[in-house]
């Protein structure tokens, strides 16, 4: 699974990148990521998307859609990828299920649909749970 790690504005897509190959690396760049939202005063954020689509949101940042799930936007998670259980059989399964429905799992499971992570660093006054 490929990581890119952020703190930086999500409209901007601006921040450090980060592509781990260990789980050292991993839980050095996301422990990163907590230390610089704690000095920031910030939040981190989570959005999952596919490969293919993370050239685009780092080039001209996150757009806005018409259609899709809850009717379109861009959607983040509150939870990290060790709130889903990261490692375990159930890892892709968790992510499908809390964002999308259970409904939606054979739309994206194995179908590499979640392999990037983007982590933003947000205010927490504009964090509010979707309908």
């Amino acid at each position: 699974t490929a990581s890119t790690a952020s703190t930086a504005n999500p409209a901007t897509a601006e921040g450090e990148q980060v592509q781990p190959a260990t789980c050292e690396e991993y839980l050095s760049a996301m422990a990163a990521v907590r230390q610089a939202c704690a000095e920031e005063g910030t939040v981190p954020l989570y959005h999952y998307t596919m490969l293919a689509a993370a050239p685009f949101i780092l080039g001209g940042g996150f757009r806005m859609s018409a259609q899709g799930q809850g009717d379109g936007g861009v959607y983040f998670s509150t939870l990290g990828p060790s709130s889903y259980n990261l490692g375990s059989r159930d890892y892709e399964d968790n992510i499908i299920i809390d964002c999308f429905g259970k409904e939606r799992l054979e739309e994206y499971k194995g179908k590499h649909k979640l392999d990037v992570l983007f982590v933003y660093g947000v205010n927490p006054k504009c964090v509010e749970q979707a309908p």
